[in-house]
């Protein structure tokens, strides 16, 4: 859920140029986290730096999008554990609600583990009603989202996601398929960071 502002408002350092992911084996790194790219066909980097990785699928239509995303932050005084994260979690999906391009269906957000680190799985349906190039029209976004808090480290955060706008209400199958083996590419590093 972190992300989801990200996406929506880019970045003013992105890459202009999107880039084939010609390379499905090199990951984003971190130094305490590894997420590898997204697998199959069409896809391309968008944005690629020490704090962010922003891929995107090639669809046939300017309505219809699909993305992926790795980004790792620092939240203040937060996320000692999976408790004080999901309640950050909660706190931030709680404060989209009313701003912004989205009219939330549902938000779901629980607490879990994942490669030993406490987490947030989050889950998103909502209206997209800010399209640039179908403006006045409302479109279904759906997003999935692994949110881990580094061990040992109070407020360092990696949030995976990906998500799907102009689809089908809980993503479509195919694509979520990717999705979902992105959010499998999320792993703890067991060794230093090189």
């Amino acid at each position: 859920m972190i992300a989801l502002g990200a996406l929506a408002a880019g970045n003013a350092c992105a890459q202009r140029r999107p880039i084939a992911v010609s390379d499905t084996t090199a990951p984003y790194e971190t130094s305490w986290v590894t997420v590898a790219p997204p697998r199959g066909s069409w896809w391309y980097v968008f944005e690629r730096s020490s704090s962010i990785a922003t891929f995107a699928k090639n669809l046939s239509s300017k309505q219809h999008s699909f993305r992926a995303v790795a980004w790792s932050r620092n939240i203040a005084g937060c996320c000692r554990d999976s408790r004080e994260l999901l309640g950050y979690v909660r706190k931030e999906m709680a404060d989209s609600r009313t701003m912004g391009r989205f009219r939330y269906k549902s938000q779901e957000a629980e607490a879990v583990t994942w490669d030993d680190m406490a987490c947030v799985q989050t889950r998103v349906v909502a209206e997209d009603h800010g399209v640039v190039s179908a403006p006045g029209e409302s479109f279904t976004f759906f997003q999935k989202a692994i949110t881990c808090a580094q061990p040992g480290a109070t407020g360092a955060v990696i949030e995976v996601s990906y998500s799907e706008r102009g689809g089908l209400p809980e993503g479509t199958p195919e694509l979520a398929a990717e999705g979902e083996a992105f959010l499998k590419g999320l792993k703890q590093r067991r060794e230093p960071a090189k």
